[in-house]
């Protein structure tokens, strides 16, 4: 269900119509035409709905899906959205002949072109990053307004989570909030981040670790903490990837304590946050003190993100968030800077029985 044709060349956007324009146009049965070269006619749906169908879809040679009223209504916010902001905008807008992408909404300005799609159906992230990769090796960028995406999940392309209402299409932010699509379309357009592709670094951090001697038991065993400031960070802004490989860690700690003559000790079980069991008797211990073990891990992978100065904005969430505060009254939230490295707060590993 398109919702715009073309009289001679020029393009007729049923969203862009008032109702007098709407009514004159059903009324002159003008000559509106797809690009595919059948006739349109102006149609309204039963829930109101504005658009164009063809007049005889058997002579179409285009392969058109059908959309829902959702899909409608998302793709006519979009537009008038657009519009609003001074981009030229169409549906349904095919690359060619070839029809190696058609862009659910294609907006263009000053030679800048983006395609807005609409996602109501499940789709793998190999998908959604092929389809972006298509549209790239065209100079078309693309933003994703999805209905299944998870808010708080990072993405591989950039995206939006959905949120549809019986008389409204908005964009889900954090805890639960809401951002009206047109908002947030209009702030995309005027937005200084750029997207980022996911990329590695290197991060440096410091590995807690100590020798605890059972109070229960009596047996000494090595602890391992939960890796302290290891971030990779992108160089341009504050979003970091945090690394936490136990088995990695607890590997630093072995070569650690064997330096000390202790790597013959079994290790004990994190069970939570400065929370231990004794491997030996199984009794739970907490607190123990620790030394910190400097450590550097290469290949650490930072997600993919909206790149701006000071912000870290790399799920679907933290997006709408940053777009809604655009216009708000507050600043907008800033992310924590990546943690400082900092000096060991402990040069023993020993725990002595009673301490814990």
């Amino acid at each position: 269900m398109p919702l715009t044709a073309y009289l001679g060349n020029n393009a007729v956007a049923a969203p862009f119509l008032t109702d007098d324009e709407w009514t004159a146009l059903r009324r002159d049965k003008a000559d509106l035409r797809f690009p595919c070269g059948v006739r349109a006619l102006p149609w309204t749906s039963k829930l109101g709905l504005r658009h164009f169908h063809h007049e005889r879809l058997a002579d179409c040679d285009v392969d058109h899906r059908p959309e829902s009223a959702e899909h409608l209504r998302t793709k006519a916010a979009i537009m008038l959205a657009a519009r609003s902001a001074g981009w030229t905008a169409r549906d349904e807008v095919p690359d060619g002949s070839e029809r190696n992408w058609v862009a659910d909404v294609l907006v263009e300005k000053g030679g800048r072109r983006i395609a807005f799609e609409v996602q109501w159906s499940r789709q793998t992230p190999a998908e959604y990053l092929r389809r972006t990769e298509r549209y790239a090796a065209d100079g078309v960028e693309t933003i994703w307004f999805a209905a299944h995406a998870k808010p708080a999940q990072p993405t591989n392309v950039p995206t939006l989570t959905l949120r549809f209402t019986s008389d409204s299409v908005a964009v889900e932010r954090s805890h639960g909030e809401t951002l009206p699509i047109e908002q947030a379309v209009r702030s995309l357009l005027a937005w200084p981040a750029t997207w980022r592709g996911a990329q590695t670094t290197t991060a440096r951090g410091l590995v807690p670790w100590g020798v605890h001697v059972c109070k229960a038991c009596h047996k000494p065993s090595i602890g391992v903490g939960h890796l302290v400031d290891a971030h990779g960070s992108c160089p341009d802004c504050a979003t970091s990837a945090r690394v936490d490989n136990h088995d990695l860690l607890t590997g630093v700690a072995r070569v650690a304590a064997a330096r000390q003559g202790l790597d013959h000790l079994p290790r004990t079980i994190t069970v939570g946050e400065n929370h231990w069991h004794c491997v030996s008797c199984r009794a739970m211990f907490r607190n123990q003190d620790m030394a910190y073990e400097p450590v550097e891990l290469t290949d650490v992978t930072i997600p993919a993100h909206w790149c701006m100065p000071d912000y870290a904005i790399d799920t679907p969430a933290k997006t709408a968030d940053c777009l809604g505060d655009t216009t708000a009254s507050r600043p907008p939230r800033r992310a924590r800077a990546p943690a400082k490295w900092t000096s060991p707060r402990s040069t023993s590993p020993w725990t002595e029985p009673g301490s814990s």
